[in-house]
């Protein structure tokens, strides 16, 4: 075999002589014998040559990462959602104080892209809601106006001058002579008196409708008219009037009813 040859012929293009070139007919089974061998390892040890078995993992990422892609999409519309209600309310207050109402949606209209910018809105939003809740809430006169405490409940008693039964329209709190007394909300100062039952007194009008009264003290460090603020000193303990002993007698009423200051009471002094 290895005198057998194969002839090829080459023919030029252009003009020129044949050429004839020999090939062993046994280097050309070598030659298969290589690529055929070469093929079979190449296949055998493919998974040496590729991470076949990261596939599988991708797979699962690329699955995962279209659920947060879907996730992502529902939290865009509920947030779509949310400024829609927002510019509705807007537009309802607007409408409400005479205000033009915006009938161009899209121009207060945030996409995803500008969440920052909405999300800022909404921040200043809060804080000035946040603001206005706190402003409400120190209006209400909600704290123990005196370091004591409370010896006679709101309701029903014994006058201990007549002996007759009535209505306490408000609660003695004991505390020593010359003690602070202060607003318990923020208000204006609407009386300073002194009254043979009261005693030296001070009343006090609230922005939220309510009034307190705070009798028999020592005297008092405000004028009528006065803007005070809560925990504000506006006179001491003392035993002026009807007193038989220190005390503050606190009342609140909102127009002509009188209320449980206890029942409002959300912290102490």
């Amino acid at each position: 075999m290895k005198n057998l040859f194969l002839r090829i012929i080459l023919v030029p293009h252009q003009k020129g002589q044949n050429i004839w070139v020999k090939i062993p007919i046994f280097f050309l089974i070598l030659l298969f014998l290589f690529f055929f061998l070469g093929t079979v390892f190449f296949l055998t040890n493919i998974r040496d040559f590729f991470n076949t078995s990261s596939i599988a993992f991708l797979e699962i990422d690329n699955q995962k990462l279209k659920e947060k892609i879907n996730i992502f999409k529902e939290k865009v519309e509920i947030f779509e959602d949310k400024i829609d209600s927002l510019l509705e309310e807007q537009n309802k207050v607007l409408e409400e104080h005479h205000i033009l109402k915006n009938d161009k949606k899209d121009s207060l209209y945030f996409s995803p892209e500008s969440l920052f910018v909405v999300s800022k809105w909404i921040d200043s939003i809060f804080i000035s809601a946040t603001k206005k809740y706190y402003s409400i809430l120190s209006s209400v006169p909600s704290i123990m106006p005196v370091k004591g405490y409370i010896i006679t409940k709101f309701g029903k008693r014994v006058d201990p001058f007549t002996g007759l039964v009535k209505t306490h329209p408000g609660i003695r709190i004991l505390a020593p002579i010359n003690t602070p007394v202060v607003s318990s909300g923020d208000g204006v100062v609407r009386d300073v008196g002194n009254t043979k039952g009261k005693g030296i007194f001070v009343e006090i009008e609230h922005p939220s409708g309510f009034v307190s009264s705070y009798s028999h003290l020592l005297r008092a460090t405000v004028r009528e008219g006065e803007k005070v603020k809560r925990g504000t000193v506006i006179g001491y303990i003392g035993q002026t009037g009807r007193a038989p002993y220190p005390y503050l007698f606190y009342e609140i009423r909102k127009g002509s009813t009188f209320i449980d200051p206890e029942k409002i009471m959300m912290g102490g002094y």
